[in-house]
């Protein structure tokens, strides 16, 4: 996995008066091993102080014990409580050290909107020089979109049709999910993200 990046500071005295809230959105790339040992790569989207959310096409059975990696975050172990076609949700099993860790980890991803600088962005942004490309969705539909910009682990994308915010899209032949509205367009994070060192202009979804 990547180097994690260093965390912005936040006041100890802000953290001990906050209670993470119940689920924050995190994104960031993981891996997880299954019961057979097998290792898949995943992205997490979501977590809790009991719970994770996790896309990948490689979905571990109802009730399968499951040890996950998530960078910046670390391992947690727990079992698959609900499964979907794309993804999964992990119910962790944590000890009362590392959830107090956690809490403040998630309290930050909770305000990094908040935080000043590029420190909030996890990648940095190269606007391609192939931005027209085709989104594909659930329901079947296709639709021309334009690139704004992306990073390794997302795309900022200008388009007629916005799909829901958690519905899962394909960019090109990149799989992605829809997660934020902007005016005229949507943010997504990519379900696998690319290798930081090999983002440039000239990428291709």
């Amino acid at each position: 996995m990547p180097a994690s990046a260093a965390s912005p500071h936040i006041s100890k005295s802000v953290v001990r008066k906050s209670i993470a809230p119940l689920s924050v959105a995190i994104n960031l790339s993981a891996r997880f091993m299954d019961e057979d040992r097998q290792e898949h790569i995943c992205w997490a989207s979501k977590m809790s102080l009991t719970e994770v959310q996790l896309a990948t096409p490689d979905v571990p059975r109802l009730g399968e014990r499951v040890i996950l990696y998530v960078d910046d975050l670390g391992r947690f172990s727990g079992v698959a409580s609900r499964v979907e076609p794309l993804g999964f949700t992990l119910e962790t099993r944590i000890t009362s050290k590392k959830r107090d860790v956690l809490s403040d980890r998630l309290m930050w991803f909770a305000n990094r909107h908040l935080l000043e600088g590029s420190d909030a962005r996890r990648y940095e942004r190269v606007v391609p020089f192939k931005r027209r490309t085709l989104m594909r969705h659930s329901g079947g539909g296709e639709h021309l979109v334009h690139i704004v910009d992306l990073s390794a682990g997302g795309a900022a994308i200008n388009a007629s049709h916005v799909p829901d915010i958690a519905s899962e899209i394909v960019l090109g032949k990149t799989p992605a999910r829809v997660v934020r509205h902007f005016d005229g367009g949507f943010g997504c994070a990519f379900l696998f993200p690319f290798d930081p060192h090999k983002v440039d202009e000239a990428i291709t979804l």
